[in-house]
């Protein structure tokens, strides 16, 4: 009875084991909920797309070829950062309060909600000043480069 808990069925109509090999096949099939949870958080009320109406197929295209878009920066962005913190062996704070180094981009996103920049004109001259920065931000800002850091 134990020996048949757990069993499932995969299923693909490339039959050719070397171009599909059936351990690749099950890494594929695993990686799957890395690619719903993605689009999980474009369901998310962050993007706040149930308060979009659209009628013509054309522009419900164009907003899907944003949201993926989105969610691929998104997926780069977690990516990229994991890779940083793991490389540099840094961590940051969960949600939950433990250090990782694995964070949700959510979770990085909420970090920089209360980031203020604000330009202000003295004389002839523009300065910007950047609010509510920290070190766990202006870490995370590092990772990701000079350009970023010209922005923060």
């Amino acid at each position: 009875a134990m020996l048949g808990k757990g069993r499932f069925i995969l299923a693909t109509n490339q039959l050719d084991q070397e171009a599909l090999p059936d351990q690749e096949l099950l890494s594929t099939y695993k990686e799957q909920s890395g690619t719903e949870s993605g689009f999980k958080f474009i369901k998310d009320n962050t993007f706040e797309v149930d308060s979009i109406f659209l009628k013509k197929p054309e522009r419900i295209s164009a907003l899907m070829m944003l949201m993926t878009l989105c969610l691929m920066v998104y997926s780069f962005a977690q990516y990229f950062l994991r890779k940083q913190l793991v490389s540099s062996n840094e961590t940051v704070l969960s949600q939950s309060g433990y250090a990782t180094n694995r964070p949700s981009m959510q979770w990085v996103y909420r970090l920089f909600h209360g980031i203020h920049v604000i330009k202000l004109q003295v004389d002839h001259a523009y300065h910007e000043i950047v609010l509510n920065m920290n070190e766990v931000l202006i870490k995370i800002v590092r990772y990701f480069g000079p350009v970023a850091c010209a922005i923060y």
